[in-house]
């Protein structure tokens, strides 16, 4: 370094930065984890995503993470056959979209059957229509807490609504999209900087919040989605004979298919919205969604998993 002095102010002049990866560490203002010579910090990133949005986020960890020295997977929840073994990763994230202020069943059922480990650091991130988790984040910390997991960053970022049973999808040509895509990229380069040191506060987690989000999920996932909600799907006219493209991506096995325009949805449904949002001709309606957008990030191939 060369020292550069005048009456009143003192400077250093950093050398240049000639490795792509020290540039991307400067533009983040963040210095990398030290680790043992020759090691390499794993991690791996588990997630589940409905149409898309989630998954984007989940790839923008892994590529942030990956500039900053960590050897980062990720893995989508919904297409895994067994119980994963994370003996072998220092660093669990776990990302999903947030259902009535709430964890997914499936992603409920998956952190409750990790299983039991020791001295792991996670993360958490979840993906909604709004700005605030209520006490999702806090329950989530609590559920990984029990697996000997322990959080050190959990984070909401808002991205574009994919609900058009509830409410109206995002229009994906929209400049609105564009910007939470954006947004979202900018917040996420902000928050790799805290899974090292860990967040003193996460926001929601007090007993308070996590009775809410806990009151609503109760709402969703015990009285409107059994008695009120599976009824209200159909197929219209548009529906191909022999495409079964719906049947193969619900990831909860909620749809089976019985004749060409015979399509039998389930209680079973988590609100995902992935049928009726990447069905190629629309043809999935739910109440009156015929007129309403359909959401799906334009880089998202929902898996087959049947």
């Amino acid at each position: 370094m060369r020292l550069i002095t005048s009456r009143s102010l003192v400077r250093i002049q950093p050398p240049l930065l000639v490795n792509a990866n020290l540039k991307v560490c400067s533009f983040l203002r963040f210095n990398p984890p030290k680790a043992a010579k020759g090691t390499v910090i794993k991690g791996i990133i588990f997630y589940f995503s409905g149409t898309g949005n989630t998954e984007f986020v989940a790839k923008k960890y892994q590529e942030y993470l990956q500039v900053l020295g960590y050897e980062i997977t990720i893995q989508a929840i919904d297409s895994l056959k067994i119980t994963p073994n994370i003996e072998n990763y220092n660093l669990i994230g776990v990302g999903f979209p947030l259902y009535a202020w709430n964890l997914p069943i499936n992603v409920r059922k998956f952190i409750e059957q990790l299983p039991n480990c020791q001295n792991k650091d996670g993360f958490i991130f979840v993906t909604a229509g709004g700005p605030t988790p209520l006490g999702a984040l806090g329950i989530t910390k609590d559920l990984l807490k029990k697996k000997g997991i322990k959080v050190l960053s959990a984070e909401c970022l808002e991205m574009p609504s994919n609900d058009n049973i509830l409410f109206s999808a995002a229009d994906p040509k929209s400049a609105r999209v564009q910007r939470l895509r954006q947004k979202a990229q900018e917040r996420i380069k902000r928050i790799i900087k805290t899974i090292p040191i860990g967040q003193s506060k996460i926001h929601g987690d007090n007993q308070f919040m996590k009775l809410l989000s806990r009151l609503t999920g109760f709402w969703l996932n015990k009285i409107y989605r059994p008695y009120f909600h599976y009824h209200k799907f159909y197929v219209d006219e548009k529906c191909l004979p022999n495409c079964r493209f719906c049947e193969q991506i619900c990831p909860v096995n909620n749809i089976k298919k019985l004749a060409p325009q015979t399509v039998v949805f389930d209680r079973t449904c988590i609100l995902c919205a992935r049928c009726i949002n990447c069905c190629p001709v629309s043809a999935i309606q739910y109440g009156k969604s015929k007129n309403k957008h359909r959401f799906q990030d334009p880089d998202y191939n929902p898996p087959l998993l049947r």
